[in-house]
């Protein structure tokens, strides 16, 4: 077999598969329900459930193209092609986990809503058996209500030795209903949660997938592979901004060390210092030609002679004065 029919060979290989992809999820979903919550989820759980016939389709045709090394625009579209299943399944993840909430809260309203009107039912049948004027009036209420009425024996008996003991019986049948309506669980949720996980992880694999084999035009690398470099670069510029930081904040605590030291420095070198001229000043002596203190006496004696002095002056001055007047 020549390249050429292999080619042709995987090629109606990947086709038949990718339909059978198709066809499976289609015939499931049918008839299309969009707004219901269980179609939702049986949409999705189809589309991860068969999953890998897509996966394999695509597979065979990247290996078909391959076969031909000439034909680069076939083998560069399919890997195009690869980012929208890629997308698809990125997508079903929320839309589970949306449709199970709607679900989980859908079964829980009409669970309840059931309850109420089984509770409505038994107080209007009560009302109308306590209404009822005779035995045959309460057989037909009973059978109108829960097709089964009264036996032989009981259509014998008067309408008040029947009454009573349907009255209880309905008021056992209400006690029930309304212990069980507090419960709410129609649905039981661990089923759900187990299955919603499985459909999750499975869709994030099967993207995971598809995006190693899907590739932007003109690049030369697969998508996966540009988000690992990405991201290996954005830690890189992380690491680089953490260096730099703990650099800047070192400088910032060596300087403010220096300064400690060069203020410690400079109150040892103030305090020696001191204590220097204070050494000085008790070694200093004392002058030896130094003036004994005159007392307070001789002082005073010497003011008051000069005193005198002065005021003979002045009285010679004066007598001169008159003398020269006269």
């Amino acid at each position: 077999m020549n390249k050429k029919s292999l080619r042709l060979a995987i090629n109606v290989s990947s086709w038949s598969i990718l339909g059978t992809y198709f066809i499976a999820v289609a015939t499931s979903c049918y008839p299309v329900a969009l707004l219901d919550p269980s179609w939702q989820l049986n949409l999705t759980t189809n589309l991860v459930d068969n999953g890998g016939l897509a996966l394999i389709s695509l597979i065979l045709f990247a290996f078909a193209a391959s076969i031909n090394p000439r034909d680069q625009q076939s083998y560069a579209a399919i890997f195009r092609w690869a980012i929208w299943p890629m997308l698809g399944f990125l997508l079903i993840p929320p839309l589970h986990l949306v449709g199970s909430i709607r679900l989980q809260e859908k079964v829980r309203i009409d669970h309840v809503s059931r309850y109420e009107k089984a509770g409505r039912r038994l107080e209007e049948l009560a009302s109308k058996l306590k209404a009822a004027g005779s035995s045959k009036d309460i057989d037909l209420i009973l059978r109108r209500f829960q097709g089964n009425g009264l036996t032989a024996q009981q259509l014998n008996l008067p309408p008040n030795a029947i009454r009573p003991q349907l009255l209880n019986q309905l008021e056992e049948a209400r006690s029930q209903l309304l212990q069980q309506i507090p419960s709410k669980q129609a649905l039981q949720p661990l089923p759900l949660i187990i299955n919603g996980t499985r459909i999750i992880l499975s869709s994030l694999v099967y993207a995971l997938a598809f995006a190693a084999m899907a590739r932007r035009p003109r690049a030369q690398i697969s998508l996966i592979e540009e988000l690992t470099n990405l991201l290996e670069t954005r830690r890189s510029a992380a690491q680089a901004r953490h260096r730099e930081r703990q650099a800047f904040l070192k400088t910032i605590a060596d300087s403010q060390l220096e300064q400690q030291a060069l203020a410690a420095a400079q109150e040892e070198q103030s305090a020696t210092m001191s204590e220097a001229e204070s050494e000085e000043i008790q070694e200093m002596p004392a002058p030896a030609n130094q003036d004994p203190v005159k007392p307070e006496s001789s002082t005073k004696h010497r003011r008051g002679v000069d005193l005198d002095y002065f005021e003979a002056l002045s009285q010679d001055s004066e007598a001169e004065d008159s003398e020269k007047s006269v």
